[in-house]
This record gives C-alpha cells, sequence and structure tokens, in this order.
C-alpha cells in the first residue's frame, strides 16, 4: 500500500484503495495513481525474484541444514565459526607489547596530534590543506610521505604527490608542510628548490 500526498490540498495521505482525499474531496490525478502502480509493479517484481532465489536455493541449502540437524556438534561448530567471523576480531588479539606500551604512553606522555597513519604513512593534517588548497582536490594522488618529525614547536613532512594544476594537466609536486603544535600547516615550502 503506497502513501502519496494529497495533489490539491497536500494536507492528507492518499491510500491506494482511496481514490478521494478524505478532507478536500480532490481525486487523486492519473499521474499519481500511475506512479502508484508503477511502485507497486516493482514491489511485486523483488518479491517474485525473492521467491524464486528462494526455491532455486532450496535443493542447495536443505542439505546442509539438514546433516547440521543430524549432528548437533557440528552445528554448534558451524555457529561458533560463523558467530567469529561476523563479530570481527576482538580487541583481545592485538599483541600485548602494543597494549602494555599504549597503556604507558598515554599516561607518561601526551598522545601525538600529527602523526603517520599506519595504513598508508599519510598525515590527515596534510591531506586535509591541501583537500582545501588544490585546483582539483579530487586529482590528489600521494606518491610517497616521508617520517613526521617532531619538536617542541610543531612537526614537519615531506609529501610527493600528483595533481591537476589550473590547465588540467597532471604534475608531480613535492613539498615539505610544516605544522604548529596543534597539527595546523603554517607553511610550505617546495622541496629541492632554492
Amino acid at each position: 500500500m503506497t502513501m502519496i500526498p494529497c495533489p490539491k490540498c497536500g494536507q492528507h495521505l492518499v491510500r491506494d484503495d482511496d481514490a478521494v482525499c478524505p478532507d478536500c474531496k480532490a481525486i487523486a490525478d492519473a499521474e499519481s495513481q500511475a506512479k502508484r502502480s508503477a511502485i507497486d509493479r516493482k514491489v511485486k517484481a523483488v518479491a517474485m525474484l525473492v521467491v524464486d532465489m528462494s526455491k532455486a536455493l532450496t535443493p542447495i541449502f536443505k542439505p546442509v541444514v539438514e546433516r547440521m540437524l543430524a549432528k548437533p556438534i557440528t552445528s554448534i561448530v558451524f555457529l561458533l565459526v560463523g558467530w567469529a567471523i561476523l563479530s570481527g576480531p576482538s580487541k583481545d588479539t592485538t599483541p600485548a607489547r602494543s597494549q602494555s606500551s599504549s597503556v604507558s604512553s598515554s599516561s607518561s606522555a601526551p598522545k601525538e596530534v600529527v602523526y603517520n597513519s599506519a595504513w598508508d604513512g599519510s598525515v590527515r593534517q596534510v591531506e586535509q590543506y591541501l583537500d582545501r588548497n588544490l585546483k582539483d582536490p579530487d586529482s590528489f594522488e600521494a606518491i610517497e610521505w616521508s617520517k613526521v618529525i617532531g619538536n617542541g614547536d610543531g612537526f614537519a613532512v615531506r609529501c610527493k604527490y600528483r595533481a591537476k594544476n589550473s590547465l588540467g594537466g597532471y604534475v608531480i609536486e613535492e613539498q615539505i608542510f610544516v605544522m604548529n603544535k596543534r597539527g595546523d600547516v603554517i607553511s610550505v615550502y617546495d622541496w629541492g628548490r632554492p
């Protein structure tokens, strides 16, 4: 059952089986009825597809389910493995060394604001800066990241990347990004140029 607003007053919803609005007594127009019938056809097609798929897959899964029910141990193991896969890795799977170092570092030293990503080596603050300042931010492609260097005043990192220039051509840039203690980019220098 599809509900649409009344085409005349827009105040009340009109059901599929209602041809007249209960408030203004306007007759639902042909376009709304056509939309409703198109939606109904799509819903029926999806329902038929689900029914057809279930009929097609029943011969495949029926023997598996029957075997699982015949042997309770097998079904328990199957359920436990499925649960483990769906629940994902637990927090206890990290090595003990990294847990102890994270506990000691969090209690004694402040957490670093600027750091290289463990996944691809990128630096979030630099990527955000480039996203705001490049001519075509979607064309950014990192080639190489240096390790973040930090001192008491701030941080610095070198990034070699490819991006589009004003003319639409790709150029390769290699720059040093200097950040303050909070991680804001305060200056950018070209690497290897005077």
